[in-house]
């Protein structure tokens, strides 16, 4: 993978709501247009990286594998969602704000940063 492509920790995308399997296109299971958008096209500079996944489709224990990408607006979105849920469980975070390594690349996320 090219380092010009926004990769997010795993421990981060383990906090990440994706949308289910059931409603996307191909192109977004394969990371070619955003998982929250069909229709915004993904380049290499465009890309967030939401890590590659495996889950169930709709009425199938069978597990397929996916590659969900974002666009970065859609990226910040879903991190400033992530980053709400994150700090009001997270101890690190309610203790200092920038003490926690999850929660601190959430905020960059949210504000449409790269990491």
């Amino acid at each position: 993978m090219s380092s010009t492509m926004q990769e997010i920790p795993d421990e981060v995308l383990e906090v990440f709501k994706l949308p289910g399997l059931d409603g996307l296109t191909d192109d977004q299971t394969r990371g070619r247009t955003c998982v929250w958008d069909r229709d915004e096209v993904l380049t290499i500079e465009t890309a967030v990286d939401l890590g590659e996944r495996m889950s169930p489709l709709r009425g199938s224990t069978s597990l397929m594998r996916w590659f969900p990408r974002s666009c970065r607006e859609h990226a910040a979105t879903a991190a400033y969602k992530a980053l709400f849920d994150h700090t009001t469980a997270c101890s690190r975070c309610k203790a200092h704000p920038s003490g926690c390594p999850v929660g601190d690349v959430l905020r960059r996320l949210a504000r449409g940063a790269r990491l």
